[in-house]
């Protein structure tokens, strides 16, 4: 289970509204490290230090807001654990996202087109 800080810069919902296995980070000025197999939310711009701490292995999904950022070492440890990270601006609208599977962005979008190739092509979002 998460820590939280007292002005709720951490969100781990756990009340059965949403899964244990996703973390919501909006504070601004955070950044998301690693550290000896916990995922850490770390106050760069203030004076708060560690915000709150989640076993790597039990998070699935991490989704930031705005001027947060994450460690290159957690981006490594993060794809090695199968975690997506979803970006939202301040506002929450869809910034981004990564995946295990491949970084995807919302400038592009998989267009299915009905020929008699039936093929599936990518271009830009319009």
């Amino acid at each position: 289970m998460g820590r939280y800080s007292s002005g709720g810069a951490v969100v781990k919902a756990s009340d059965g509204m949403f899964l244990d296995s996703v973390v919501y980070v909006t504070t601004q000025g955070t950044q998301v490290r690693t550290d000896g197999g916990q995922i850490v939310v770390y106050d760069v711009d203030g004076d708060e230090g560690e915000l709150g701490t989640f076993p790597t292995k039990q998070v699935e999904t991490i989704n930031v807001f705005g001027g947060v950022n994450f460690s290159t070492p957690f981006v490594a440890e993060a794809n090695e654990h199968g975690i997506v990270l979803n970006y939202f601006t301040q506002q929450g609208k869809t910034a981004g996202a990564s995946s295990p599977n491949g970084i995807r962005s919302r400038r592009f979008a998989v267009h299915s087109t009905r020929s008699t190739t039936q093929s599936n092509s990518i271009s830009p979002k319009q």
